[in-house]
């Protein structure tokens, strides 16, 4: 099937998905704090990491990797950018939770196929950071206090609380401006608007970082093989499956490590830093090699 035609059956499924979950989270709570943690860890290990371990398929392919000494060179810059992140946690805090949100932004904005102006792209990749402060701003600001001190927390949900408010309205007219041009697309952008604004924060994150942003960057990445088949899902099975593995133990292992924080924080705190260490230089890799404007690889 042409990647394209996937994309648009992914695209309804996930608006049809963020509906539920935002009508549903409107009207009851749908999972305990603890429960959700789970949920999120589960979700992200087993359907959104897969999507960055396809980075290894993508530089085989775009920097020829075809020696045990290149794919350790590989292995090493993409490791060392990685590990840097994670320092300015431990060092800055604040400046590292600051920088996540903002690559997220740009980052998530690359998820659109209809080539929509960049200030609608920038629009629907910041939906997911900061409409969650609309009605959840205490849910935020308990989730940012397992990154970072509760006294620097507290002004960054603030601010976002207050910028939520023109996103919001911006989402919304960027979405009547492109409802005659491409629905979907624009079906898209409100589907996430709403899952970020009703559903509480953890919940909106895994609904939307695995059932649009992970899903849709495994089918573009189809191009390497230029459709998706049965074939294209084995290959791409076996490349993610060790670099997702290898995270996960990582994870594990950082688990028992002991520490005074409470579990709803370790699992946070395991996922996002963990999360965000690995996009840095998984945001290097693709936007280094425009991978998001081409139409193969």
């Amino acid at each position: 099937m042409n990647s394209m035609k996937f994309i648009k059956i992914q695209g309804i499924a996930f608006c049809a998905l963020a509906f539920l979950f935002a009508i549903l989270a409107s009207t009851t709570a749908l999972l305990s704090d603890s429960t959700e943690v789970v949920f999120l860890a589960i979700m992200i290990a087993t359907l959104g990491l897969p999507h960055g371990a396809l980075d290894t398929l993508f530089a085989k392919n775009r920097f020829h990797l075809n020696s045990l000494k290149r794919w350790l060179i590989f292995i090493l810059i993409y490791l060392s950018i990685a590990v840097f992140f994670l320092q300015i946690w431990k060092v800055f805090p604040l400046l590292f939770l600051v920088t996540f949100l903002i690559i997220s932004v740009f980052h998530f904005s690359q998820d659109p196929v209809s080539n929509p102006s960049f200030t609608s792209r920038i629009l629907y990749g910041g939906s997911i950071v900061f409409l969650p402060t609309l009605l959840h701003a205490d849910e935020v600001l308990r989730i940012f206090s397992f990154l970072v001190k509760i006294g620097d927390a507290r002004p960054l949900v603030d601010g976002l609380h207050i910028i939520a408010w023109p996103w919001a309205l911006g989402l919304f007219t960027s979405c009547l401006l492109r409802l005659k041009k491409d629905w979907l697309s624009a079906i898209e952008m409100i589907s996430v608007g709403l899952l970020a604004t009703y559903a509480s924060p953890l919940t909106a994150f895994t609904v939307f970082f695995c059932g649009m942003h992970s899903a849709r960057h495994i089918i573009r990445m189809s191009e390497l093989t230029k459709s998706l088949t049965i074939t294209t899902f084995r290959i791409f099975l076996a490349a993610s499956t060790l670099p997702t593995l290898a995270v996960s133990l990582v994870g594990a292992v950082v688990w028992l490590f002991p520490t005074e924080s409470s579990f709803d924080a370790r699992v946070v705190q395991i996922v996002f830093v963990g999360l965000a260490a690995l996009t840095v230089p998984h945001m290097v890799l693709l936007d280094g090699s425009n991978f998001h404007s081409r139409k193969s690889v």
